[in-house]
């Protein structure tokens, strides 16, 4: 009678062989370096990411660093708007920490976990917040078309800060109409939706950012990304609460939080027509966004009671 091989079958990185099979803590070490794999390759990618939007954003303050130290010379007072300005930065620094350090945790990593989803989202909004402090720096300090240029930029900041949200709403639209149309219930087909909507959304912010012929347009078109974007992501969680979903959070408290970002954001357009952008309004700004992060952040360090 032949001998009888031994054969071995693979599944998710973890070998079995079939005369022997693993005990359970060798499944587990298996498990454990798999896992321990993925975590590197999230660090490392969120790692570059941040590296080279920072290398950007650093480069772009020494090509302009005559002008950042023309306006501070002009006016002293332009410490504070820094100081603000490094304060929030801080601030969302820490949040987007903490929230990747949750999701880190997670024993499967997943791309629209909550937790990712925030830490982008914050860690994208201080990056944002670093190229704004640049702008408000160099804003007199350079031709019109130089702030012009600066101001799409910044737009792209600001589409990109929203974007995580964005994906979050649109997951939680298609659960809305998934009774409606049971194929919504498919995980991998709203995948497909959710990229499809965002590649759509992305192409037509980039053309219209691209074709802006003025610093007026820039203005209008942040507005609008702005108060569209803080208008769904409030429905979102205010619906996540009405539905008992998102419960590793407080869906009603952060709701309210970006209810207060949107209300903030339509202030801040009043203040500035009636204050001018001067230091004073830059300082009031900051402020009463330090007080929306607060309340944000407050949502997602608490548990909703379902």
């Amino acid at each position: 009678m032949a001998k009888k091989e031994k054969s071995t079958v693979t599944h998710t990185s973890v070998p079995v062989n079939v005369d022997r099979p693993l005990s359970s803590k060798q499944v587990e070490s298996y498990a454990l370096v798999s896992e321990g794999k993925a975590h590197k390759v999230y660090s490392y990618m969120i790692a570059i990411m941040a590296i080279s939007i920072l290398s950007v954003i650093v480069s772009m303050y020494v090509i302009f660093s005559r002008q950042v130290s023309a306006q501070i010379a002009s006016d002293v007072r332009t410490w504070y708007v820094i100081s603000a300005f490094a304060l929030r930065i801080a601030l969302l620094t820490f949040s987007s920490l903490y929230m990747l350090r949750i999701w880190f945790k997670k024993p499967i990593m997943k791309f629209q976990d909550t937790a990712f989803l925030f830490g982008m989202f914050f860690l994208i909004l201080a990056f944002g917040k670093l190229y704004g402090l640049l702008m408000n720096l160099v804003f007199f300090q350079v031709d019109e078309a130089t702030s012009l240029t600066l101001s799409k930029i910044r737009i792209i900041f600001v589409y990109f800060t929203m974007l995580p949200m964005i994906y979050l709403s649109i997951g939680m639209i298609l659960l809305y109409f998934s009774k409606k149309y049971p194929s919504l219930e498919n995980e991998a087909r709203k995948n497909n939706i959710r990229i499809s909507i965002i590649f759509l959304i992305s192409i037509i912010v980039l053309i219209s950012v691209a074709m802006a012929p003025s610093l007026a347009f820039t203005g209008i078109l942040v507005a609008v990304i702005t108060l569209l974007s803080l208008i769904i992501i409030t429905w979102l969680f205010f619906f996540a609460y009405r539905k008992e979903k998102l419960p590793e959070i407080h869906p009603l408290v952060v709701g309210l939080g970006f209810l207060a970002y949107l209300a903030s954001s339509i202030i801040r357009s009043v203040l500035q027509n009636i204050m001018g952008i001067t230091v004073e309004f830059a300082v009031l700004a900051e402020i009463i966004d330090i007080l929306v992060l607060i309340l944000i952040f407050t949502g997602l360090l608490m548990k909703a009671k379902y």
